[in-house]
């Protein structure tokens, strides 16, 4: 399974800077924890155009020497990756459960369009990881850092403008990352809980997650990330033995598709965009993955051939899915699958896959809320203030699971609100900035057009698909179907 943050040591400012003042492991979605592990890693940055390349020269040079002044340095340090590492993190920080939301995605737009508009939103996110860590190897060379983090990339890029503010950007990265991840731990209670109603047909689903709310407390209690490495390895296990049973199925049941629509309307096509960004959402294992990797200049290869098989398995999955399940596609691909046997198996394998991944999940989250609380208690009360932290917390995303068990509604308006502005808002506006502070300070005109509509198109995923999941969610409770 794919789990999503990674370790970043964040450069302590002036004591006085307010709350999640704290660089923090940054996440997608789901594969941060096996990274900072197994301390593995990868880099990535996408072409760009002969006038932005030059862009980058002025004063300080290249992106390219910036990216061989850290390949020299990181050559010192210890547990670095090689490229191959590098290439299964990358792909264990994007395959997750995130994927098993794509039929219904397709169901929304279309059988035609669906596809066309999932490769423009994998090439936009990709483009967007290229730009984050070019950014990075920039802000590198400027602070004479060996790596920064997602929050830190931020608070550069704003220094030269606003220095004393600076502190800003890191602490909207960190709270996006706080509701990304918080979100992905809500969406894990529901989807367990409808799985374990399926294959149960006993109890509800709301039942169903306060029984599981003890025992992910209690697990919730593991501090150290190299205890959760077995179970990383427990969760990608189930994860591949799932996906295998499931696309055999998946691939034996087509069903005729000449009643599905080319585009499904544009009503609901927002939420398209919303699951689809939730199950793209790995730009937060970017940077962390980039900072371990031994060879940095590979990054391109790196990146650009892992994200080509994701988004060709995404794609399968998406239109195999919708094929199969025509207009009657759910939340997660399991719940179409038949109660029996083998298939009842695999949907009690998945939940054990995101029971197991919930922990790496909230590991992230931890980082950044619990700093700024503990300094405000006496040490010796540290260790149950920890406790109290965790605990509170996990009941949080349970209440919020319970407020809103409407799977495929939750997982579009997380992957709109939140994975929307950590993978394409966020990097588009740190590339501008990051561009606009070198040399000169002028930007490319293809440069500055091309991140404009892209923005654009962040904005407008953000704003409507927000908007359109939580109609959805309020039309349901209106209408009895919560």
């Amino acid at each position: 399974m794919n789990e999503e943050k990674i370790p970043l040591v964040q450069r302590q400012e002036s004591s006085d800077e307010p709350l999640f003042n704290y660089e923090t492991p940054t996440t997608r979605s789901q594969a941060s924890a096996s990274v900072e592990a197994n301390e593995s890693s990868q880099l990535l940055v996408g072409g760009e155009d002969d006038a932005e390349k030059s862009a980058y020269n002025p004063t300080t040079g290249s992106a390219n020497n910036a990216a061989e002044s850290t390949s020299e340095k990181r050559q010192h340090l210890e547990g670095t990756t090689t490229n191959l590492q590098t290439l299964m993190h990358l792909w264990r920080g994007n395959v997750g459960t995130g994927m098993l939301g794509l039929p219904e995605a397709m169901m929304h737009a279309g059988i035609v369009m669906g596809p066309l508009a999932l490769l423009v939103v994998a090439a936009v996110t990709i483009h967007c990881m290229h730009l984050l860590v070019r950014c990075s190897n920039i802000l590198c060379q400027r602070t004479g850092e060996i790596s920064l983090g997602y929050g830190e990339v931020a608070e550069e890029c704003i220094r030269r403008y606003y220095p004393k503010k600076a502190y800003i950007g890191r602490v909207l990265v960190n709270i996006f990352l706080c509701i990304s991840q918080l979100g992905f731990c809500s969406v894990y209670f529901v989807f367990i809980a409808n799985n374990l109603q399926q294959v149960s047909n006993s109890l509800d689903i709301q039942t169903w997650m306060a029984i599981l709310l003890l025992p992910i407390i209690l697990l919730s209690f593991i501090r150290d990330l190299r205890t959760l490495v077995p179970l990383s390895i427990a969760a990608n296990i189930c994860c591949a033995l799932s996906l295998i049973i499931i696309f055999q199925y998946l691939v034996r049941n087509i069903h005729h598709t000449d009643k599905l629509p080319a585009f499904a309307g544009w009503s609901n096509f927002p939420v398209f965009f919303g699951i689809t960004m939730y199950a793209f959402e790995g730009i937060g294992v970017v940077l962390p993955i980039e900072n371990k990797m031994a060879n940095p200049q590979d990054y391109r290869l790196v990146i650009n051939f892992g994200m080509a098989i994701v988004t060709v398995l995404f794609l399968l999955l998406g239109i195999l899915g919708y094929m199969f399940c025509q207009d009657d596609c759910k939340g997660s691909i399991t719940l179409n699958l038949p109660d029996e046997g083998l298939y009842s198996g695999v949907k009690l394998l998945f939940s054990t896959c995101i029971f197991l991944t919930y922990f790496l999940q909230f590991y992230v989250p931890m980082l950044i809320i619990q700093p700024p609380i503990l300094k405000h208690v006496p040490e010796e009360y540290h260790i149950w203030a920890d406790y109290g932290i965790r605990t509170a917390t996990v009941i949080f995303t349970c209440i919020m699971a319970v407020s809103i068990p409407q799977l495929d509604n939750f997982i579009s308006l997380v992957g709109s609100m939140s994975c929307t502005a950590l993978a394409i808002i966020f990097p588009i506006f740190i590339h501008i900035l990051t561009l606009a502070s070198e040399g000169d300070g002028r930007v490319p005109l293809f440069t500055f057009f091309k991140d404009g509509v892209i923005m654009m198109m962040g904005v407008l995923m953000f704003v409507f698909g927000t908007y359109t999941s939580m109609a959805r969610i309020i039309e349901r409770y209106q209408t009895g179907e919560n």
